[in-house]
């Protein structure tokens, strides 16, 4: 098996970014920075290989939507399988944020 193609949007990296100066800003030890990027990175891998373990977004919101979710420390990640062999990883946004009104 090949393993799924990543398309990865422009508003994950901008979130992603904006998480880590959070991150920074709050106080957070280096250390555990590089273990949030690293399990992002993990994330990512495994989306290669198993898309289809992530948890469905319309479980736990009231829209029909084919979006998934992984849950990475106090982060979701968003995804969508668009095809038989494409992943497009939406965005990566704060558990405590209005992440609902940012993916709708």
């Amino acid at each position: 098996m090949n393993g799924y193609e990543l398309a990865i949007t422009e508003e994950f990296y901008d979130d992603l970014e904006l998480i880590i100066e959070l991150k920074k800003e709050y106080g957070m030890y280096q250390s555990n920075i590089d273990k949030f990027k690293k399990d992002v990175d993990n994330r990512l891998v495994q989306l290669t290989m198993s898309p289809k373990s992530g948890a469905n977004l319309s479980s736990r919101v009231n829209k029909e939507t084919a979006i998934k979710y992984f849950v990475i420390s106090d982060c979701l990640m968003f995804f969508e399988i668009v095809s038989s062999k494409k992943v497009e990883v939406l965005r990566i946004l704060s558990a405590k944020s209005d992440w609902i009104s940012k993916i709708f």
